[in-house]
């Protein structure tokens, strides 16, 4: 029954490397069964079994992180809710601070009509991205790193904003990291350049009150 499937869900897949071949084969097959019963759980019209789903997948880190991403859409307030704070915990464990941001930047994409998904991303892009344009100790290297780091980031904005979707929610990061507000690509890649001598362009003066 869907139940019993969904328990089957939880089978954590067995790591395949350097073991023999029957070993890793026997480790597909579960994977396998892990993904078929997972999936089913999650598409069921039970919510009960959905928040399953959503427990199984939270098991493997963020191993499963796409599969959670139109979960944390349900329209079950409990199935969303556990599923974002379950991709919030897979998040958090991901150590490289470019592969967090570039995680919660396709999220974002993907979830620009879900308001507290888009804040818990964006506030994970924002910390993630302050993290990985901050030079360290070793100047010359440290500095050359940061540089692309920053290209990197307001790449990965500017492609949002122009793409309308979670373009306001990637306007705001692209604020809180630059402390600028968003005027255009090209004036994004001159902040990326050198951010300590960027001037933001002035506004246009008034044109005064029409003839």
């Amino acid at each position: 029954d869907e139940r019993a499937d969904a328990i089957e869900a939880r089978i954590v897949a067995l790591e395949a490397k350097a073991m023999p071949k029957y070993v890793q084969a026997a480790a597909r097959r579960a994977r396998e069964r892990f993904a078929a019963a997972a999936a089913k759980a999650a598409a069921s019209p039970n919510p009960a079994l959905r928040r399953e789903a959503v427990e199984a997948y939270s098991w493997h880190g963020g191993e499963w992180l796409p599969e959670l991403t139109p979960l944390m859409a349900d329209a079950d307030g409990e199935v969303a809710a556990e599923a974002l704070d379950a991709v919030e915990t897979a998040l958090e464990e991901v150590e490289s601070p470019a592969l967090r941001f570039e995680v919660a930047a396709a999220y974002i994409e993907a979830l620009e009509s879900n308001a507290e998904a888009l804040e818990l991303l964006s506030g994970v892009m924002v910390s993630s991205a302050l993290e990985m344009i901050e030079p360290g100790d070793d100047a010359a290297a440290s500095e050359q790193q940061a540089r692309e780091n920053r290209n990197l980031v307001v790449g990965t904005l500017a492609t949002l904003i122009e793409g309308g979707k979670g373009a306001d929610a990637a306007k705001e990061a692209y604020a809180d990291i630059t402390s600028e507000d968003w005027i255009s690509r090209a004036e994004a890649e001159k902040w990326a350049l050198d951010p300590d001598e960027y001037e933001a362009p002035e506004a246009p003066e008034d044109a005064g009150e029409p003839m």
